[in-house]
């Protein structure tokens, strides 16, 4: 708790004075490809500006490619020419693979990947009101179908030519990104803008690697050829199978019987905004034959990919199931993902490995309708992960008819309810989990048959429920079912929080982390000035983003967990002056105490006995 009040105080010393520009000599270090639209000294320069706009914008980047510079001319405004803006959102297209530019539904989208779009442009009216450029980003689905849009709005400065810049961290493939420019009456001459393919924390794209290329993660597992087995065929199955010990393969080999499998998992993606989008991921298994004809085993990704936090959950997953299976048949496990060009990382995938291993191993199919999130420890105890509110309603909208999450990421279901409405709550079934095999149990699709008979009473319940919420709540056999389906299935949270709506129990407001983690989200753009160091004016702070905030604020004072509402009003305050401070409308010594006010406020917070132990046990 103290390094998030630390950091909000820090607006004091930020809004004194601006950073000096010692921070963008790192721009000469960047690998840079050019092409015969623009050489790599007017990139460098280029991106030079965009670096003193927003250190932001290059956070990261190891390396540039040029992709394409659309002129005045292929943008249908008359290159030099001024254009009056009619107010109405003039659409042009910026990003695109040919000279048409990209609309929603084309097939021919950007990969997944990191962009830097760059609008030179200049304002001719003499007029008080800056001209804005807003950008608006909007993504695709496999279905395809409009996934989420973005946005990022910069004042023009009458009389100069000014960059508009935009990073793009998409997840899944680009459908367009367009421009408007607002207010009406404004004059505009629009002269390039530029599409660079970044390269984050690793080499430029095309570029060969500085050094070393780095090499997929792999973990090494001890084989023996089938031969080497004892004449006595171990036992098909176990008196209990929720045994983590085989005793009959701790010298035996246990042969890999699938050579394809794969499992849904959940993600999350974070917006420049600072919101998580859930998304859900194949993860894919395959066993190639030549593996089978040498002496060893293992599991590893077939391309490079993963952070360290992904490489420790494989490992600690590997650790888990070889405590089953100690020595393998000769075969590795080629671990690859649905989004095969878009990085990945964090823990959250160590259930689904642990799931995935035992599918090749055991033979039991996955059901793909089912997603799966959860780190793992070598026990078999499933742990809890961040942004799982997020990751179910990704579930959700990816037509998932059924999730698990850690046991200890309950009170993240539980406030999706206030997120996003009751309909959260039972628009997919969701499970808690505790070990890896309540995990199988759930995911494979030949289920025991009480869990089969649970799922299947509240599929039939679904509808109801959506089509009169009021009238299925107060039907009795509604909620004898409710009551039924707990006893075949207790971890089956969305009949227990139904059930909790059935009878005035289910909580109005969130839980302390997701109280804290919307606040988070809220403060983002204000926290990323700090972290940048900029200073605080029009150009770092529009006043659009103070206009969202106020309105996201608004939005959760009802669902705001009580105990912290005097927190959210503070930080309110707070924004509310910096965007002052930004108009000149305030000193910075006011904004210095609003700081002030919401570190003392967390001060208080944190003394009080059981607030720190709530959110130490509140998995969010």
């Amino acid at each position: 708790m103290r390094s998030n009040a630390i950091l909000i105080l820090a607006t004091a010393v930020v809004l004194l004075c601006s950073v000096p520009n010692f921070l963008i000599a790192g721009v000469d270090d960047l690998s840079i490809q050019a092409n015969e639209q623009a050489s790599v000294s007017e990139l460098q320069q280029l991106l030079r500006q965009v670096d003193q706009h927003n250190t932001a914008l290059l956070k990261g980047v190891t390396g540039v490619k040029l992709l394409n510079v659309y002129d005045a001319t292929a943008l249908n405004h008359g290159a030099g020419t001024p254009t009056k803006v009619d107010g109405s959102y003039a659409n042009q297209c910026l990003v695109g693979t040919s000279k048409s530019f990209l609309t929603s539904g084309a097939s021919d989208n950007l990969d997944a990947g990191q962009y830097l779009v760059i609008c030179r442009m200049q304002e001719l009216d003499d007029v008080t009101q800056r001209l804005a450029c807003h950008f608006e980003v909007t993504y695709l689905a496999e279905k395809p179908m409009l996934w989420s849009t973005s946005s990022l709005a910069s004042d023009l400065p009458k009389g100069q030519w000014s960059l508009v810049a935009l990073r793009i961290r998409p997840k899944i493939a680009l459908a367009k990104v367009d421009y408007h420019f607002f207010p009406q009456g404004h004059s505009v001459v629009l002269d390039q803008i530029f599409v660079l393919q970044l390269s984050v924390g690793t080499n430029a794209p095309g570029v060969a690697p500085r050094t070393g290329a780095a090499v997929p993660i792999e973990v090494t597992v001890p084989s023996a050829p089938m031969d080497s087995a004892p004449s006595t065929a171990p036992s098909a199955a176990p008196a209990d199978p929720n045994d983590i010990e085989r005793p009959e393969f701790q010298n035996a080999p246990k042969p890999l019987v699938k050579s394809i499998t794969s499992i849904t998992s959940m993600m999350v993606s974070i917006a420049d905004d600072g919101e998580a989008h859930g998304l859900t991921s194949d993860i894919i298994a395959i066993v190639p034959p030549e593996s089978r004809r040498l002496n060893k085993s293992g599991i590893g990704f077939a391309r490079t990919d993963g952070d360290d936090e992904m490489k420790t959950a494989l490992d600690e997953a590997v650790r888990a199931v070889t405590l089953r299976y100690p020595i393998w048949a000769p075969g590795h496990i080629d671990i690859s993902f649905g989004e095969k060009f878009v990085s990945h990382g964090g823990p959250s995938a160590g259930t689904a490995f642990g799931v995935l291993m035992l599918s090749v191993l055991e033979g039991f199919s996955i059901d793909p309708k089912c997603a799966v999130t959860g780190d793992i420890t070598v026990d078999w105890k499933v742990r809890k992960v961040g942004g799982v509110s997020a990751k179910l309603h990704g579930a959700t909208l990816d037509k998932c008819l059924y999730a698990t999450i850690p046991q200890d990421n309950e009170v993240a279901f539980a406030d999706m309810g206030c997120l996003y409405g009751h309909s959260a709550l039972w628009g997919i079934q969701v499970f808690s989990i505790d070990t890896l095999q309540d995990a199988v149990a759930i995911v494979r699709k030949d289920r025991a048959p009480d869990l089969t008979q649970a799922i299947n009473l509240f599929a039939d319940l679904q509808p109801q429920l959506t089509r009169s919420e009021t009238t299925a709540l107060r039907n009795p056999k509604i909620i004898e079912t409710l009551h039924k389906i707990l006893e075949l299935a207790p971890n089956h949270l969305s009949a227990k929080y139904v059930l909790a709506l059935t009878n005035g129990t289910a909580s109005k407001t969130l839980s302390q982390n997701g109280t804290l983690h919307q606040l988070s989200v809220i403060f983002y753009p204000y926290r990323a000035i700090l972290e940048n160091r900029q200073g605080l004016d029009r150009t770092t702070l529009p006043a659009y983003v103070t206009t969202l905030a106020r309105k996201r604020l608004n939005a959760l004072r009802p669902i705001a967990n009580r105990d912290l509402l005097p927190l959210v009003n503070d930080i309110s305050a707070l924004i509310s002056t910096m965007d002052d401070f930004a108009d000149g409308g305030t000193s910075a010594d006011t904004v210095v105490n609003r700081a002030q006010a919401v570190d003392a406020r967390f001060a208080t917070l944190d003394s009080a006995p059981d607030f720190a132990e709530r959110l130490v046990r509140e998995g969010y």
